[in-house]
C-alpha cells in the first residue's frame, strides 16, 4: 500500500511541476509581450522626436535662406 502511494505521489509532482513549468511560460510570453510593446513604444517616441527635431531644422534652415535670398533683392 505505501509503495503505491510514494508512486502516486512522485507521478503527481512530476504532472505539477510540469503543468506549473506551461503556465509560467505562458505567464513570461504575455510579460514579455508587454515588456516590449512599452519598450517599442518609447523608442518609437524617442525616434519620431529626432525625426521632427531634424526635419524641423532643415525647414527652419530652408526658410532663412529663403528670406535672406528676398532680402537681398
Amino acid at each position: 500500500m505505501n509503495k503505491g502511494n510514494r508512486e502516486d505521489k512522485r507521478e503527481s509532482k512530476k504532472e505539477n511541476k510540469k503543468e506549473n513549468k506551461k503556465e509560467n511560460k505562458k505567464e513570461n510570453k504575455k510579460e514579455n509581450k508587454k515588456e516590449n510593446k512599452i519598450e517599442n513604444k518609447i523608442e518609437n517616441k524617442i525616434e519620431n522626436k529626432i525625426e521632427n527635431k531634424i526635419e524641423n531644422k532643415i525647414e527652419n534652415k530652408i526658410e532663412i535662406k529663403k528670406q535672406t535670398e528676398n532680402f537681398r533683392f
